[in-house]
């Protein structure tokens, strides 16, 4: 299962949130653990530029210093409760 602060192996599946007006919001990501749980992932617009050439759709993962955060109803990629949410300090090692 997920663990906040660190350790599971997840598989990522992206895509982006983008607002009326083109712009970027967030990075979305489906996250798959080693159970085959999904989990809605999201990289805020602020810190994408710090993840997106490193992360890639399809690859594997070890994720530690995350956020988790209830699900949002209105933009759902999983029927998960909730949801990781990157920050600055997230980490990641394929």
């Amino acid at each position: 299962m997920f663990q906040h602060g660190g350790g599971p192996s997840l598989e990522v599946l992206g895509s982006e949130k983008i607002n009326k007006r083109g712009q970027l919001m967030s990075v979305e990501m489906l996250l798959v653990d080693e159970h085959s749980t999904l989990i809605q992932g999201s990289v805020p617009e602020t810190i994408q530029l710090t993840f997106r050439g490193r992360l890639t759709e399809g690859s594997v993962y070890t994720l530690s210093g995350f956020n988790v955060t209830r699900s949002n109803p209105k933009f759902r990629l999983s029927d998960g409760p909730v949801s990781i949410r990157f920050n600055e300090g997230t980490a990641f090692k394929s």
